[in-house]
């Protein structure tokens, strides 16, 4: 079977790789996609398979193939048949029908999902992270990791949701260190079907501050995508404190926390000082650097937060004279102000301890 591969991927998924993947694609005569590497690669490779569809849709009605930034509130109706094979252990994006994307002309991240984006077939394999880089497969480990704890921190995590996220949860602050640092198949595997079972978890439950800050990021900055996880999720769980100390309680046993003799607020800290001592084992960055990140776009980034879902396109300009209501739209189990954004921000800058 002759193929064709497309390898230009950044570290987070591009509008302008997706149409060139899809125009190579048509090149080459393509008639499925196997999309294979980390969470932007099959994003790149899934969303491709909606530009197949749109193609095939649009000869029948005698239309253009559309933009992919043009499903974003528009859902595709039909998508060529995408095998999803993951080399990381972190977005779990091959059991997920969510395409994230930064849509560098409109400087703002974008999703494009429906129900008919999930993969044919995903295939999970070990073996293909064996030459995986430890700062990559830490970053994406972390991003795992941070899917099953969000799950269990959102105002719409259900028992089913919960059973997904902690089982995650456990199989990796059991692995994550294993699989990082040695060449152990068997803890490997594990990280890799726990970074699935958490995006199923999440998918449903949906996800909290720890993304919604990330993701602004991510747009405007050249830093890793695990790598805006990590520093966001201890500050994003001390501030979920006050509203989720019985999530807390929940976690403890799966995060191996020993909760004998302890309140509900110290069984809370206990659970962040175990996330922190995993991110510190895996030598994971703590804060930004203002060398890469501005600090003084905290004010614009905080803003975006509240725009995620907006149907148009807004200006940095425009954004900043925009009236904002007064909690961010996002699912977190403790809502959060402008003036909360900030000062998270801020702590991002600042970093954290153990």
């Amino acid at each position: 079977m002759p193929t064709g591969v497309f390898t230009d991927v950044t570290h987070i998924a591009k509008v302008s790789a997706i149409d060139e993947s899809w125009r190579q694609a048509q090149e080459h005569g393509a008639d499925c996609i196997v999309a294979l590497g980390g969470g932007s690669a099959l994003v790149v490779g899934k969303a491709t398979g909606v530009l197949g569809g749109a193609a095939k849709e649009a000869k029948l009605t005698g239309q253009r193939t559309p933009s992919i930034r043009e499903f974003a509130f528009n859902p595709p109706v039909y998508v060529m048949p995408v095998v999803a094979i993951p080399t990381t252990a972190g977005s779990g994006a091959e059991v997920s029908p969510h395409q994230p994307m930064v849509d560098e002309e409109n400087n703002r991240k974008i999703t494009v999902s429906s129900a008919v984006c999930y993969p044919r077939v995903a295939i999970l394999d070990a073996n293909l992270m064996r030459t995986l880089p430890f700062v990559q497969a830490t970053r994406s480990g972390v991003d795992a990791l941070t899917h099953a704890i969000e799950a269990c921190l959102t105002d719409q995590s259900t028992e089913i949701t919960n059973s997904l996220a902690l089982h995650a949860m456990q199989m990796l602050i059991q692995n994550l260190r294993k699989s990082c640092m040695t060449d152990d198949l068997q803890a490997k595997q594990a990280c890799l079907e726990a970074s699935c079972i958490a995006n199923m978890a999440c998918g449903n439950a949906k996800l909290g501050y720890v993304h919604g800050l990330a993701r602004n990021v991510q747009t405007l900055f050249p830093v890793p995508y695990g790598e805006t996880i990590g520093v966001f999720l201890p500050p994003v769980m001390e501030f979920n404190m006050p509203a989720a100390l019985d999530r807390y309680v929940m976690m403890a046993p799966y995060l191996g926390v020993d909760s004998a003799g302890k309140n509900s607020i110290e069984i809370g800290e206990a659970v962040i000082y175990q996330v922190k001592k995993l991110l510190a084992d895996l030598n994971f960055p703590r804060k930004f650097s203002e060398e890469v990140v501005d600090r003084k776009s905290i004010p614009i980034m905080a803003k975006m937060v509240f725009v995620r879902k907006l149907e148009k396109n807004l200006s940095l300009e425009e954004l900043d004279k925009m009236e904002l209501p007064l909690y961010g739209p996002n699912p977190n189990i403790r809502k959060a102000t402008y003036d909360d954004f900030v000062k998270l921000y801020e702590k991002s800058f600042e970093g954290w301890e153990l």
